[in-house]
């Protein structure tokens, strides 16, 4: 049971909560106190509408915790007497009174007889609420403070989680059981019974609905798999739970019942079983805390992208006075000034997106001390960027709550591994989900693999940050990144999605080796690359540069629909290039036979994929910036020639970083590198068109990429050292993204059998296993 000081301090919290929360904003203004009398005899009972309803229940609501825990104090965690909900109940009416009286010298608050009146209600609430369950109440609630078994304590954590979302989704609380107005809402579209009708905007926006929706119910999923429930009963129970929810939506007169809701839940309660196997997997092998350091610089850029999109940052007439008003703000002011809902709704949102860092930083094994100084400078780092946001409010209480939330996150994160060490161990591999603290010791090759992928990737993404200002780059790739923080995000992107088509490329060749459905994966990976690269460069890179590449929509269809397919199309004919190199290289090496079926399954998607990919880039382009670049007006040949172009670049940078890495002899490694530079530059000259007559001038295909200008087209032997210097940095910033990788795979092939040694080719010995 819960001790008297510790529900005396959480009466008094609270009650200061309720206190400061009435009175925000705090604008003081004095009356004589006759005048206040006066004034306070007169508050009227306002006639509240079905839009103002929220406003009640939130009064109600406010006061059910503060008699709830007068009453448990008062009874001293027994089951109180009737004198004792009596006595709660006047006195939190008698406060109620008292914090009115006390709003009329506090405008813009609003003052009302409705307000004493649902708070009287709510603290009669409270304090019955008490004598009927308090007890079982208090001692659930103890439980996460105290020992008892792993399931019991994830059984509450579960609990707790559910309650949230079923608390934010009764949001705003403008309840109705009237038929007229339920079916009014039927007939403005809020019930949506065709699944995905009811989702609008952007790829993006209705992008993030469905990956939002179907995240949400994950950590619901995998907490009910931790607590011993089957894949087919977790399935289940998470669906049945989101039609709870939407069910009661439907009586929430501003919210939508959509059933598109429930499958993304399946879906969700689904992908909880891949997501938990790939943590079990890391942990047994102790790869958790080295993922997880990673993992919390890559969380923190993406809070910086979220909350500092669309980074229209302007450090010329925004800085200093909103300093000034942020210092002079109350806590919670801003809050005050929107409606419950969305108070609330930002509220969570902020929480829920700091989350995750303090969860990593627990997987990690970090102290609570060093993790509160860098949740502090996260959100410090946020809210200071969001004062040269012309759209957006820098805030203290801002500041506070994402902290807050990453602190919770660490909180639960603990309580969770605390939970499933707790587990038994005998056949219940959910057990070993999450490592102990000390597992953040992993071995060090493979933390120095990780420091080393994430430290060429910065390598490279500084490089491309540093681009747009050396003197003479194109114009074209100047506009592409932009000015001021936008060309860090840009950087990002790109770099981001050009490892992927380096290292991702090689990991799905060496994952795929020896799979028989290889050749039905392919395609479908490259599908799924290309759409998680158009959302990626969507969000951060002009429309302009992208239409300058894609086109505009000229097909009458959904303007993003038509953006993505024709991304999809470009994306899979860099993505064939950069796969089938990868899985020349693997399997030139002894051991890397079983790659060799990559390889060739490959050439055999070739004959499909590459005149279906020539029509829809060239044939059905949007744009002539890309097509009128091709030799012979963009015959196939000249397209296949681009292509080889394409496959012999990645070919020269994963040679460079194989001989580097010593997964390739340097004979086979040098001829190989040889090999690619000759097809990329000789492939690449036959690409391209040599005769351009646009814009009352004659140049080359070579001169319209590379000069800085339209102005100033270079030519002779400044156009051959620019070709060469852009050749040259694209095999090596592929070499630097892939040594890592290929470097770590050496290192774990010679470690699992020393005796038997390596053969000719890439390092493998011939009996070892490929570790994940």
């Amino acid at each position: 049971m819960i001790r008297s000081r510790v529900l005396f301090g959480l009466l008094l919290g609270y009650t200061l909560f309720v206190v400061f929360g009435s009175l925000v904003p705090l604008h003081f203004q004095p009356m004589p106190i006759d005048v206040a009398l006066q004034r306070f005899g007169h508050i009227p009972f306002l006639d509240l509408g079905i839009g103002s309803r929220a406003d009640w229940v939130a009064n109600l609501l406010l006061f059910i915790p503060l008699a709830y825990l007068a009453c448990a104090l008062v009874a001293k965690g027994a089951r109180p007497s009737l004198g004792h909900v009596v006595a709660v109940t006047v006195l939190a009416g008698l406060g109620s009174v008292l914090l009115e009286f006390v709003q009329l010298f506090f405008p813009p608050r609003t003052v009302s007889q409705n307000d004493v009146l649902a708070e009287t209600l709510g603290a009669l609430t409270g304090a019955v609420a008490y004598r009927l369950s308090g007890q079982y109440v208090l001692g659930w609630a103890a439980g996460f403070f105290q020992a008892e078994s792993g399931v019991g304590r994830l059984r509450r954590i579960l609990v707790g989680y559910l309650v949230v979302l079923l608390g934010f989704n009764l949001m705003p609380l403008d309840l109705t059981f009237d038929v007229g107005l339920l079916f009014e809402k039927w007939s403005r579209g809020l019930l949506v019974l065709v699944p995905f009708s009811g989702f609008g905007g952007g790829v993006v926006e209705w992008s993030y609905a469905v990956v939002s929706d179907v995240v949400i119910w994950i950590p619901f999923a995998w907490l009910l798999r931790l607590a011993g429930y089957s894949s087919r009963r977790t399935v289940f129970l998470t669906v049945a739970a989101a039609g709870l929810i939407e069910f009661a939506q439907l009586f929430v007169y501003s919210r939508v019942s959509d059933v598109t809701d429930i499958l993304l839940a399946g879906v969700g309660a689904w992908l909880a079983g891949p997501v938990m196997a790939v943590f079990e997997r890391a942990a047994r092998r102790g790869r958790l805390a080295a993922w997880a350091g990673p993992g919390v610089v890559a969380w923190g850029l993406a809070l910086l992208a979220v909350f500092w999109w669309p980074f229209d940052f302007d450090f010329v007439h925004l800085g200093a006075a909103r300093v000034s008003a942020m210092a002079g703000r109350t806590l919670f002011e801003t809050y005050y000034f929107t409606s419950e809902y969305h108070a609330l709704n930002e509220l969570l949102r902020k929480v829920a997106f700091f989350l995750p860092l303090g969860v990593l930083w627990a997987l990690r094994g970090g102290r609570r001390g060093t993790g509160t100084v860098l949740f502090v400078s996260t959100a410090m780092l946020v809210e200071g960027g969001q004062l040269f946001l012309p759209e957006k409010v820098a805030d203290v209480t801002d500041m506070l709550i994402e902290a807050s939330g990453a602190l919770l996150g660490l909180w639960l994160a603990r309580r969770v591994i605390k939970a499933a060490q707790a587990l038994p161990t005998g056949g219940d591999e959910a057990a070993q989900a999450v490592p102990p603290r000390a597992r953040h010791d992993a071995p060090a090759p493979r933390a120095s693999m990780m420091l080393a992928t994430w430290g060429s990737l910065l390598v490279v993404v500084l490089a491309l940050a540093l681009l747009p200002g050396v003197p003479g780059v194109p114009y074209n790739v100047r506009e592409l990144f932009g000015d001021g923080v936008a060309r860090l995000f840009v950087a990002l992107a790109l770099g981001a999605y050009i490892w992927s088509l380096g290292v991702g490329a090689l990991m799905l060749v060496e994952r795929l080796a020896g799979n028989r459905w290889a050749s039905v994966v392919l395609p479908l990976a490259l599908l799924a690359h290309g759409l998680i690269g158009f959302l990626l460069l969507d969000a951060v890179v002009p429309l302009e540069s992208l239409d300058d590449v894609l086109g505009s929509p000229v097909l009458g269809w959904v303007a993003p629909l038509e953006h993505a397919l024709r991304f999809l199309a470009l994306d899979a004919m860099l993505g064939f290039a950069a796969v089938t190199a990868a899985s020349l290289l693997v399997s030139l090496g002894r051991g890397g036979s079983a790659a060799l079926g990559v390889f060739i399954s490959l050439v055999f998607h070739a004959v499909w994929l590459c005149p279906l990919l020539y029509w829809g880039i060239v044939r059905e382009a949007a744009t002539d910036n890309l097509t009128e670049l091709l030799r012979d007006n963009a015959a196939f040949s000249s397209w296949l020639a681009l292509l080889g172009a394409l496959f012999g670049t990645w070919l020269g940078g994963g040679a460079l970083a194989g001989i580097l890495a010593g997964r390739l002899r340097a004979a086979r490694g040098g001829a190989l590198l040889v090999v690619g530079l000759a097809m990329a530059g000789g492939l690449g000259q036959l690409a391209l068109e040599p005769l351009i007559v646009k814009y009352g001038q004659v140049f080359s295909a070579w001169q319209f990429l590379l000069s800085p200008d339209r102005a100033h087209y270079v030519g002779g032997e400044a156009l051959v050292l620019r070709a060469v210097v852009l050749l040259a940095a694209l095999v090596l910033g592929l070499a630097i993204l892939l040594f890592p990788s290929l470097r770590a795979r050496t290192g774990a092939r010679a470690s699992i059998s020393p005796t038997r040694g390596a053969v000719a080719g890439i390092g493998m010995p011939m009996d070892a296993h490929v570790p994940d």
